[in-house]
């Protein structure tokens, strides 16, 4: 069975594993893998920078199977095509550095697939410009908001404010950090409803 284990030049390992040792895994591991290499420096450096905050693992493994992707195991979609590879693996380090930060939601709580996308859309959008350039941005929001209302809620949400709001609601959450969620408007109930995975 085919591992990709790599330290893209950053504080944080991410070892990509195939769920069994079928060649289309394998190949996905490979393209995972290859994303890492050429972006996992400047995804750590990056979200780092935008959230200022630090990835508190230092080692993540992530399966690479056709199930839903997700943060928490990190689980990888493997039949994506690279640029929502790409994406995918940004979104759910998202997730892991937020949490690891203290910044958690209960799974299957009223409200925490919303409040938990709502923080991680505060500065997603402008992590994946700075990493993949505007169109591919754009693209990452469209290929998401198709996943859901619950995604296109909150990408609405926080597209609705322009960069520098985004980066003043983030920062007031975290003077707010035990109490985080009462910052975040709750969203219209009949229209965004908890989500599933990517």
């Amino acid at each position: 069975m085919q591992t990709g284990n790599l330290v893209a030049e950053s504080s944080l390992e991410v070892n990509f594993h195939p769920e069994w040792s079928d060649p289309q895994l394998v190949t996905a591991v490979r393209e995972y893998r290859n994303i890492w290499t050429a972006h996992g420096s400047s995804i750590v450096e990056v979200l780092e920078r935008r959230t200022k905050l630090r990835f508190v693992e230092t080692t993540i493994n992530a399966l690479v199977c056709e199930y839903p992707s997700r943060a928490r195991p990190l689980i990888l979609r493997a039949s994506y095509p690279k640029n929502v590879k790409c994406s995918t693996l940004v979104h759910e380090l998202g997730h892991r550095i937020l949490w690891g930060n203290g910044y958690k939601t209960t799974p299957g709580e009223k409200g925490s697939f919303v409040n938990a996308h709502k923080l991680l859309f505060l500065f997603l959008f402008d992590a994946y410009v700075e990493l993949f350039g505007e169109k591919m941005a754009q693209q990452a929001v469209e290929f998401e908001s198709s996943l859901g209302p619950g995604y296109k809620g909150c990408w609405q949400w926080a597209l609705d404010l322009n960069q520098a709001e985004r980066a003043i609601r983030f920062a007031d959450i975290k003077r707010h950090k035990e109490a985080w969620t009462s910052h975040l408007e709750i969203l219209d109930a009949s229209r965004v409803y908890d989500g599933h995975s990517l």
